[in-house]
């Protein structure tokens, strides 16, 4: 259920064969908090963008990464903003 979570929301942006390359894959999954649960399943959940970017990168580093990347790829974590409000995204 978490991994659909992860990738799956009426907002995320959907790509055709023409449009989708690795990076736009990698952006449209959507970091979700699970309260506690985050520290136990090591922030792959609450910073899974990061994940997809950074798949090698200790998850003891997730955190920091998911924060700068928040700093220069703002418009990509939309999504999140969109599960709250319920914009629709344009991609």
């Amino acid at each position: 259920m978490i991994t659909y979570l992860q990738h799956t929301h009426p907002n995320l942006p959907h790509y055709d064969d023409k449009e989708w390359d690795w990076l736009r894959g990698a952006m449209a999954t959507v970091d979700r908090s699970y309260g506690f649960l985050d520290h136990i399943f090591h922030h792959i959940a609450d910073t899974h963008v990061a994940h997809h970017l950074f798949s090698y990168m200790p998850h003891y580093h997730a955190q920091e990464a998911t924060a700068a990347i928040r700093k220069v790829r703002t418009c990509e974590f939309a999504a999140e903003r969109a599960l709250a409000s319920g914009v629709h995204l344009v991609h």
